[in-house]
């Protein structure tokens, strides 16, 4: 069953619909979704690059395995595990920050 029962028409010139649609296509919607983000008041933000979830995927495994690392180390008193636990920590947070950035979030 239809959620939305209100048809809204709008009329674009060649240029205006072609934004529109390259934009919506940037942000991986529809371009009635791409609309309707407007009307939420959300600032809609394009699709990462493909490569994306890979790469992040990539470098919290290696995040994971530098704070194994860091227990092992303070357990065996082999190195500094203090100061690799906090680069294994620094790299995760990368990813967070990095998730921010490149993924659609809600309202600015």
């Amino acid at each position: 069953m239809r959620n939305r029962r209100r048809l809204f028409q709008i009329w674009l010139n060649d240029d205006e619909y072609e934004k529109l649609q390259s934009d919506s296509e940037k942000c991986g919607k529809s371009m009635s979704a791409y609309i309707r983000v407007f009307i939420r008041d959300m600032k809609p933000v394009e699709m990462p690059p493909m490569d994306y979830h890979k790469m992040i995927g990539e470098i919290r495994r290696v995040g994971y395995n530098m704070r194994q690392i860091a227990q092992k180390a303070y357990t065996l008193n082999l190195v500094d595990a203090p100061a690799y636990e906090r680069n294994s920590s620094s790299i995760l947070r990368m990813c967070d920050d990095l998730t921010l950035v490149c993924l659609p979030h809600r309202k600015e």
